[in-house]
């Protein structure tokens, strides 16, 4: 009875042997992620490829962005380097020659690509899927912001919009992904000033968030392909709670989308409160409704609570769902409440004992 208990079911079987097909078949894939410009992607992709070939392992270069740094070029001298699609342009790799080369890796720089055209594939990531298929493993390069479903929220961080991106499930298909973690290029000429400096730094910090926390993803899908590969079953628990408090006078987006975010990376369940209070004006209310409207698109559970004491409120409600992380918005400005009262985000860390508390500044939006 108990060996019964313990057999896989055929599907369990059946997904076994597919894994360990796909193993058996598929080239492997390596993903250099930038989460900004200038970071030195293909300098430190080709330089794995050199020193692959020195072990020996057939490299080809498939694809290379056409403006290189003297260091680069120095590094491409010594690969081999396969020319692009003839009278298609110079960004237009060859796949069915590399098809025929069958090479062991192959470097792709830029896998946000659209082909022109007649092309096989209208994406580049798509050329790249067939050569994994064919057996031949991939080095390529990325930055953040071409990756579909990050490109709008690293748009609203860096300003910058680009029609060009690759699908989030193409990138969980990595075997290894790398994040190039180097200062970014600054701008050149005058002094940056301190509040430039302050702000570029602010923005690459939660650009290198997304960046770590899609990583971490990778990470998350190979060990469930993994236990899939070796018949194992994967038993995922809840292990995070993460509330998010949100009020009238708050710009709250931020916060929930780093709420979501971890809950994401941790498997755990994300919820957005809001205590309730009497007589908002119409400004409070839309602002409100803004807020909540966001908390549904990012899927959280939505809870309003009464309560005279706000702070009491939410720790109540986090004790009883055992919340293991509260995310509340701070204002930097000071009135006579906090003064004769106390700060609420004090009051809420001395009540809360037991749970991480994060701070995030600057989003109320009028005094």
């Amino acid at each position: 009875m108990q060996r019964e208990r313990n057999r896989p079911s055929p599907e369990a079987l059946l997904r076994q042997v597919q894994a360990e097909e796909r193993e058996a078949n598929q080239g492997k894939l390596k993903i250099f992620l930038g989460y900004a410009s200038g970071v030195g992607k293909s300098h430190r992709m080709l330089d794995e490829g050199r020193r692959r070939r020195m072990r020996g392992q057939d490299v080809v270069v498939a694809a290379i962005q056409p403006t290189l740094s003297a260091e680069v070029r120095e590094l491409l001298d010594g690969l081999e380097v396969l020319p692009p699609r003839k009278n298609m342009g110079p960004s237009v790799m060859d796949l069915d020659a590399i098809l025929r080369r069958r090479p062991g890796v192959c470097i792709i720089d830029g896998l946000a690509y659209d082909n022109p055209p007649g092309s096989r594939h209208a994406k580049r990531w798509q050329d790249v899927d067939e050569i994994l298929n064919a057996g031949i493993s991939v080095l390529t390069s990325l930055n953040l912001q071409y990756i579909e479903e990050h490109r709008q929220q690293v748009t609203q961080i860096t300003g910058k919009v680009v029609s060009t991106a690759v699908p989030v499930a193409f990138i969980h298909k990595a075997d290894e992904i790398e994040i190039v973690d180097a200062p970014a290029e600054m701008p050149s000429g005058d002094a940056v000033s301190p509040d430039r400096a302050a702000s570029q730094h602010q923005k690459l910090q939660a650009l290198r968030e997304i960046a770590l926390l899609l990583a971490a993803d990778v990470v998350d899908r190979q060990l469930e392909t993994y236990l899939e590969r070796e018949g194992l079953q994967s038993k995922w628990g809840t292990q995070e709670r993460i509330l998010v408090c949100i009020t009238p006078r708050s710009d709250a987006s931020r916060i929930i989308r780093s709420g979501e975010r971890n809950a994401n990376r941790f498997h755990g369940e994300l919820h957005v409160v809001y205590v309730r209070q009497p007589e908002l004006s119409q400004a409070d209310q839309q602002a409100l409704d803004r807020n909540l409207q966001f908390a549904r698109d990012a899927g959280a559970q939505i809870h309003v609570l009464e309560g005279e004491d706000p702070i009491d409120a939410i720790v109540d409600f986090a004790r009883s769902r055992g919340i293991t992380q509260i995310f509340i918005g701070h204002s930097q400005r000071e009135n006579w409440k906090s003064r004769w009262f106390g700060d609420p985000v004090d009051q809420l860390i001395r009540s809360a004992k037991g749970i991480d508390i994060q701070v995030f500044p600057h989003t109320d939006s009028r005094s």
